[in-house]
């Protein structure tokens, strides 16, 4: 286990009570050890920051998952080139009908993974997909997305060649082993968990290391009007404020024109407390988007808000000052259902929960769970799936439920287990069939 200079470094400023600390970003990765798990507890938004510069770096491309060694800091990057999160397993890539799947987790048919060194890097060219929660839809089946018209979706972009996925999603090395190790990533082998975690009484049929992180991505085109920038902007100027990456895409007439995308929104998940840690980013263009409905979600973040701030002032980080990630903000991070007086906690991201800001990541994602084949089901392998509607006391996704979760995981005589969180491998598990 390796502690990371970084984290030690912010741990002690946090303890002495300094404030204004500023230091480069270690290259060790954060998380998995003691001194993680009281940082997320006792120092959530400092630990935050620090997944947050990590993930950020540059990276290697050559290899999976590698900070640039050449760069002392996130600080230091290269246009139009690939940050560390970036070179994570993708795990997006196969949801809808008559496109390429190019997920590295889950393919189809289910197929293992190859292991985490034969990933290939550097990462091909970007094209448009669509969000799932852009979709009116609240029962799924896993697999099942694949089969939707992409015209009922709304169109969003992906950062990687001839994927269909919603958002982007990547893990990195210990969830994606784990997922591969376990046999997660087909409906057979989530079949074959489930019946292990029934024989043992176990509600849960994984249980994730420590180590283990999770992102999901937003971006929009910053070379044309967009959502966060209605007026539209000189792109030589956007290019400096936001970490883009250029794609090859179609014009109104169908014809190939290249596209300029920035990153807007960055959720970050670490295992490094039981129900996981949460931290949301975005890009300060996108704090006072409109939402569909409800109220905005004002950001919260100790370290750069608030006249005892510890590392920043009006939301900027003094490390970024001078870079294009001091135009990200910190939305908030959540660890628990609840806070110390039992009301309800929300972390909402105001483009990927635009219809909902005032939702809960970790209670929506404590749906996530899988039961054998429903009998309504046409006739195959005891697969796995998930079902739920919203308001319901069944699994499922729900984007508008808060608080403590219903404790009962049964619906229609089926008995749920949980999946430890992590919506990914029931939405996106295929069969070993090819079905």
């Amino acid at each position: 286990m390796h502690t990371s200079r970084s984290l030690s470094i912010s741990a002690f400023a946090v303890a002495a009570g300094l404030t204004g600390v500023s230091f480069s970003a270690d290259l060790v990765e954060p998380g998995g050890t003691a001194a993680a798990t009281h940082q997320a507890t006792f120092a959530k938004d400092e630990f935050g920051w620090q997944l947050f510069f990590y993930v950020n770096q540059q990276a290697r491309a050559d290899k999976a998952g590698v900070p640039d060694d050449s760069k002392t800091s996130f600080a230091q990057y290269d246009s139009d080139k690939p940050v560390v999160w970036e070179t994570w397993a993708l795990a997006t890539g196969g949801e809808l009908a008559g496109a390429e799947n190019v997920s590295e987790v889950f393919k189809s048919p289910a197929t293992k993974p190859v292991a985490w060194e034969e990933l290939v890097r550097p990462e091909r060219q970007k094209i448009l997909a669509p969000s799932l929660k852009s979709s009116p839809l609240i029962t799924l089946q896993p697999g099942a997305l694949r089969n939707l018209a992409a015209g009922t979706l709304q169109a969003e972009l992906a950062p990687h060649a001839n994927i269909a996925g919603f958002d982007e999603t990547r893990m990195n090395r210990i969830t994606y082993d784990t997922i591969r190790d376990k046999d997660l990533y087909s409906l057979e082998g989530l079949d074959r968990a489930y019946a292990a975690a029934e024989a043992t009484g176990n509600p849960m049929i994984v249980d994730f290391e420590q180590s283990a992180k999770e992102v999901k991505a937003r971006w929009v085109r910053i070379d044309q009007k967009n959502e966060c920038n209605p007026d539209g902007a000189d792109l030589d100027t956007a290019k400096q404020r936001y970490h883009w990456r250029t794609l090859t895409g179609a014009d109104a007439a169908g014809q190939p024109e290249v596209q300029t995308w920035g990153l807007v929104s960055l959720h970050i998940i670490t295992k490094d407390l039981p129900n996981w840690f949460w931290v949301d980013f975005g890009h300060v263009d996108c704090v006072d988007v409109p939402p569909d409905s409800g109220d905005a979600v004002a950001p919260v973040d100790t370290t750069t808000r608030g006249p005892n701030a510890t590392a920043g002032a009006n939301g900027v980080r003094n490390e970024a000052r001078g870079t294009k990630w001091e135009n990200y903000v910190m939305h908030g991070t959540q660890v628990a259902f609840t806070d110390a007086l039992g009301k309800d906690t929300i972390l909402s991201n105001p483009v990927i929960e635009r219809q909902n800001q005032n939702s809960s990541c970790i209670t929506c994602h404590a749906r996530a769970a899988v039961a054998p084949q429903a009998s309504n089901l046409p006739p195959g392998p005891s697969i796995p799936l998930f079902l739920g509607k919203v308001g319901s006391i069944s699994p499922g996704a729900s984007f508008i439920d808060v608080g403590t979760p219903e404790p009962v995981f049964e619906s229609g005589g089926q008995r749920y287990r949980q999946i430890d969180f992590l919506w990914s491998i029931p939405f996106r598990a295929y069969s070993e069939t090819g079905n």
